[in-house]
């Protein structure tokens, strides 16, 4: 028999009682009336597995039993479904998942059944792992070739999503993922993973608005695997674009013509995870796969747009994951044209008055087909319904953002004034690097007690000026703590005491100026010399 994703215990998850185990997906209520035995989340070998597992969950469900409507979708969420009409669901679309087996399997490309190509080693399937001109000039210094050469079934079923999901460029003709390479992922979260799961759940039509053809009924229109790949050639390839799917192939993307070489596996430990069992040692791929064009809009993910209008996914980018994305990934940000993700969009105007959740934001950081790190964070979401007072929360928060990066900035000129002599260029130094991450991370919980302040006050007509002098002062003695910090730890032969103090005193006349005060915080005039002072 194949060994199919729906039936075998193969998602790693963790309990309330801490204990982990492997479930089949239509396994995640099992236990959801016990508060010792519920399953709380996944628990991965990897981060960016646990990102592709909960997208894996989230899309399942969305196709085998999305809520016809609000009502369906609130009693999902407060009373989830048993184990056995999960899998009564699940049944529906069994055949799509047999991850080996001698017909169609799970994200693998049908045309490549009796494929004569020379196989590659499995462990090319990771994001990160050292392609073949960096182990062969020996610049794999962080990662290093060899350390993966087999894997399980479990992790190999994640690895192929988490590729297929997030595919960078991989060369002439290697496509990347329906959002690009390393897309920016939001996911709603909450105590148990059933109620993650159905917080990122879209109504059918909310699902069928969302872009793409719901007129289309095959079963290969979402699962492209099951059926000859629309490939991407040159010469007689083709574009697929929404117009060519059903909306659910958003989360079953295929790009990549990829074949596991199931024959003689062995009973050994997986590299990744450690459990033992029948291993995969190779694959066969070919270039030229799906190549998804047009005006996608994935409910998972931000967007924003093109001076024509035309949206685009976000990507994280260097600097990390931090509360400065928080107001346009949770809300929005009209002056960079940014929208929140559709399910995040969805949950906001679904409840008056919500409990407060968190919200999981994570994706690779690529350069072209190179990874150059893994982002992650998790956030309050405040959610503000009225839409006006909506609106008005985004631009209060974002002005908060907006003057922590002001003072970053400040920061980062400061400790390069302090350190280093007028005549090196030291921007992007790991100097400057470390006091920015040190900054961000010191005033994150002042950040989400103002904005939560001022998500109570968003009734009043004021301006809350009181709340944002509290938020540059707590900036200000932060700044100037990163930069003690920063300057106080240097080898002394990096010291001048005088520019160090000329340079602190800068930090502080900068951040009270009027560009802050303002321009960004739109307080009074005439008070920032008396501000100056009092952060003295």
């Amino acid at each position: 028999m194949p060994y199919n994703l729906i039936e075998e215990d193969w998602i790693p998850i963790r309990r309330a009682d801490g204990s982990e185990e492997r479930i089949a997906p239509w396994r995640v209520t099992e236990d959801h009336a016990d508060p010792q035995r519920r399953i709380i989340g996944l628990a991965a070998p990897r981060p960016d597995f646990n990102g592709a597992l909960i997208q894996f969950l989230i899309g399942l469900v969305q196709t085998a039993m999305p809520p016809k409507d609000n009502a369906e979708w609130r009693a999902s969420l407060r009373t989830p479904p048993s184990p056995e009409t999960l899998h009564t669901a699940f049944k529906s679309v069994t055949h799509a998942f047999n991850l080996d087996g001698d017909g169609p399997r799970f994200m693998q490309d049908y045309s490549l059944l009796s494929s004569g190509d020379e196989p590659t080693d499995v462990s090319v399937l990771l994001i990160d792992f050292p392609g073949q001109q960096t182990g062969k000039h020996n610049k794999d210094l962080f990662v290093k070739r060899g350390v993966v050469r087999i894997m399980c079934y479990p992790c190999t079923a994640t690895v192929l999503f988490v590729l297929q999901t997030n595919a960078p460029s991989g060369g002439q003709g290697h496509r990347t993922s329906l959002r690009g390479g390393g897309p920016l992922t939001t996911i709603l979260t909450s105590a148990t993973l059933w109620q993650t799961v159905a917080m990122n759940m879209m109504t059918r039509s909310e699902l069928e608005r969302s872009c793409a053809n719901p007129e289309l009924r095959d079963d290969d229109a979402i699962f492209p695997w099951l059926s000859t790949t629309r490939t991407s050639e040159k010469n007689g390839g083709v574009e697929t674009t929404p117009h060519d799917c059903h909306p659910l192939q958003m989360y079953w993307a295929m790009p990549r013509r990829i074949r596991i070489n199931f024959q003689g596996g062995q009973n050994r430990h997986c590299d990744l995870c450690g459990s033992r069992g029948v291993v995969v040692e190779s694959f066969v791929a070919k270039n030229y796969g799906i190549n998804y064009g047009g005006a996608w809009r994935h409910p998972l993910s931000p967007y924003g747009k093109d001076k024509d209008g035309s949206p685009f996914p976000l990507h994280p980018h260097q600097g990390g994951i931090t509360y400065r994305h928080w107001p346009s990934y949770t809300h929005g940000d009209e002056s960079t044209r940014i929208t929140p993700a559709t399910v995040v969009h969805a949950f906001s105007t679904r409840f008056v008055n919500a409990p407060e959740h968190r919200m999981w934001t994570f994706g690779y950081e690529m350069d072209n087909m190179k990874a150059h790190a893994w982002h992650e964070a998790s956030w309050p979401y405040l959610s503000v319904v009225a839409d006006e007072q909506r609106k008005l929360f985004a631009s209060r928060v974002t002005m908060l953002c907006d003057t922590a990066d002001e003072i970053c900035r400040n920061l980062k000129k400061a400790v390069n004034k302090a350190l280093l002599s007028a005549h090196c260029e030291a921007s992007g130094s790991s100097l400057t690097d470390a006091a920015s991450a040190e900054f961000w991370h010191v005033t994150e919980p002042a950040f989400y007690k103002t904005a939560r302040l001022i998500a109570d006050t968003l009734a009043d007509q004021a301006s809350p000026h009181a709340l944002y002098e509290e938020w540059l002062a707590a900036l200000n003695k932060a700044s100037c703590t990163v930069f003690d910090n920063r300057v106080n730890s240097a080898m002394i032969e990096y010291m001048d005491i005088k520019r160090a103090v000329l340079a602190r005193n800068d930090l502080l006349r900068y951040n009270n100026s009027k560009k802050i005060r303002e321009k960004i915080l739109h307080l009074p005039s005439g008070q920032t010399r008396t501000a100056r002072k009092k952060h003295e």
